[in-house]
């Protein structure tokens, strides 16, 4: 059995009480065995950190991602999002190899890891190789094709992935995805279902992220998205819903009828010009609502401390008052509300003894974040990914001081610009 000792830390638990102690945590192997005000250092600990007085709080959680795409970091910024973008997004997704994935996968777990996210939930392509990658770096996470019409090999595929995460690791778990509602029959979304309800676990699928989707709802299938999702009994299912930046108010009141979790990505949706979404409807309806970056050619950074600030920020433009969201509600929506989404709140989310021990330590002691008197306030708003200087996750030190145990960083981003030169 290991043992680590953190001492001398804030330790932000984001429970349902948001107890904040000054004191000390012990992991034992994976879990979170005690939080104490004082915990003994003695001779069966395998290695005691000193916090040194700053913020130990759970592990960031990204909803959405696609990180097979963050070779093309930079591409397509100041891009709309419509057929122009997507027809050289296709051409350069069409270059992608298995070892392309897997680079552009390692790369995006290094920031991540760097930036404060633990787990992530990704829906793209070559999934295997990005589950290979998560493998390696040491983070926790969800991987999944997107089915659409169409896809005859889609569950094989799903079926290999599975299988995949299953033998290889139980950090890694693999999930079933849906494109977009337009590409996706009744019989196609029966089908993911099955899958989804086969394997116990959740659906992801995109919803109204821009105004234009509605209207091409409407001239396809003649209805509205939420109400043909609700006929093909996709509801059924536990599901994730990314975006919703343009659900209306007849959506988010039928939303809150059934076990389904909203994933906004604020920094996605303003650089794409996307609109705001009106999360503050659902977090007072009861709608469980987290957080997620999207690709890195939508969003330019996989860092959550600033799809946090976002998050909160956009709340507030939106309702024209700052009281709107608060920093405690955006700091949920990035630790225990993504737990909830990906159904693994018993385990992670909140740092309690008995939970898994997926953590991180935040350098309060800088300039830019001193006084911390309000320390919701400062981590919503004033932190940044810099400032995270050690991760834990399920209980294995992943990064000490912002240095990697498992991973060459310096290696990874070399074989990344050789190959985002190759492909453009």
């Amino acid at each position: 059995m290991s043992r680590i000792l953190i001492k001398n830390a804030i330790i932000v638990t984001m429970d349902e009480n948001n107890t904040i102690l000054n004191g000390d945590l012990l992991i034992e192997d994976s879990k979170i065995s005690k939080i104490a005000e004082k915990i003994e250092a003695t001779n069966n600990i395998d290695r005691v950190i000193d916090a040194g007085r700053n913020v130990v709080m759970p592990g960031l959680i990204n909803c959405h991602t696609q990180v097979g795409k963050t070779l093309f970091r930079g591409y397509f910024d100041d891009y709309r999002n419509d057929e122009v973008k997507a027809k050289l997004l296709k051409e350069c997704e069409e270059k992608l190899t298995p070892d392309d994935v897997y680079v552009s996968s390692m790369l995006s777990f290094i920031e991540m890891i760097k930036s404060g996210t633990t787990c992530f939930n990704d829906t793209y392509f070559k999934e295997e190789h990005t589950a290979r990658a998560a493998n390696q770096a040491g983070i926790r996470g969800f991987v999944t094709y997107n089915i659409q019409d169409g896809d005859k090999d889609f569950l094989n595929s799903s079926k290999d992935l599975f299988e995949y995460c299953n033998e290889k690791t139980n950090r890694i778990k693999a999930t079933v995805g849906l494109a977009n509602a337009v590409n996706c029959s009744k019989e196609t979304i029966e089908n993911a279902i099955k899958l989804s309800q086969m394997q116990n676990t959740f659906v992801n699928t995109d919803i109204l992220e821009t105004k234009k989707d509605a209207k091409i709802m409407y001239d396809t299938k003649g209805k509205k998205v939420i109400d043909y999702y609700d006929e093909s009994g996709l509801f059924k299912a536990k599901t994730i819903l990314n975006h919703g930046t343009w659900l209306d108010e007849y959506d988010l009141t039928e939303l809150m009828q059934h076990d389904t979790s909203v994933i906004n990505c604020p920094v996605s949706n303003c650089m794409q010009g996307s609109g705001i979404a009106d999360m503050k409807f659902l977090i007072d309806s009861n709608v469980n609502v987290a957080l997620g970056s999207d690709s890195i050619e939508k969003s330019g950074t996989l860092d959550m401390f600033e799809e946090i600030k976002n998050a909160a920020y956009s709340q507030k433009v939106l309702y024209k008052d700052s009281k709107t969201i608060d920093a405690e509600q955006v700091l949920r929506m990035a630790t225990i509300n993504g737990a909830k989404a990906l159904g693994i709140d018993t385990e992670v989310g909140t740092l309690e003894e008995g939970k898994k021990a997926d953590l991180i330590i935040v350098d309060i002691n800088r300039t830019h974040l001193v006084p911390f008197e309000k320390i919701y306030n400062t981590l919503a708003y004033h932190v940044t990914g810099a400032d995270v200087v050690t991760s834990i996750i399920d209980g294995k030190i992943v990064m000490l001081d912002r240095k990697f145990v498992n991973i060459n960083e310096k290696d990874v981003i070399e074989k990344a610009i050789e190959l985002a030169q190759k492909i453009s």
